[in-house]
C-alpha cells in the first residue's frame, strides 16, 4: 500500500507571507513618502519659476521621487530607533522639539549622501 504524495504548500505559504510582509511595509512607508514627494516637488516647481525667468531650462522630477523615498524611508528607521522615546512621558514640547532635531539631523545626514552620490559620479568636479 502506497500512500499518496502530498503536495507541499510550503513555498505558496512562503510567498504569501512574503507578500503580506511586503504591503505592510509599503503602507507603513506611503505617508512619509508622499508627504516629502510633495514638498519636494513644491520646492522644485518655485526653482523651476525661477530658473525660467532667466531661461534656464531645469528638470528634476526623478531626483524629488527617489529623494522623497529616500528621506521617508530614513524617518521611519529613525522613528524605530529606542532613544527616539526619551521624552514621551514629558511635556509636549519637550518631544516635538527632540524629534524635530532628530529628524532634521537625519533628512540632512540623507540629503548630503545624495550629494556626495552625485558629486562622486561627476568625477569628483
Amino acid at each position: 500500500m502506497r500512500q499518496p504524495a502530498i503536495v507541499s504548500s510550503a513555498p505558496a505559504a512562503l510567498s504569501r507571507r512574503a507578500i503580506a510582509w511586503w504591503l505592510t511595509q509599503v503602507k507603513h512607508a506611503l505617508p512619509p513618502t508622499i508627504f516629502f514627494f510633495v514638498g519636494f516637488n513644491l520646492i522644485l516647481y518655485t526653482k523651476r519659476l525661477i530658473l525660467q525667468e532667466h531661461g534656464i531650462e531645469f528638470s528634476g522630477f526623478f531626483t524629488s521621487l527617489v529623494a522623497a523615498l529616500l528621506v521617508g524611508k530614513a524617518v521611519l528607521v529613525t522613528d524605530n530607533m529606542r532613544f527616539m522615546r526619551r521624552f514621551d512621558g514629558a511635556p509636549m514640547l519637550q518631544p516635538i522639539l527632540f524629534k524635530s532635531a532628530i529628524y532634521w539631523l537625519c533628512v540632512l545626514i540623507v540629503r548630503l549622501a545624495e550629494e556626495l552620490v552625485h558629486f562622486v559620479a561627476a568625477g569628483g568636479a
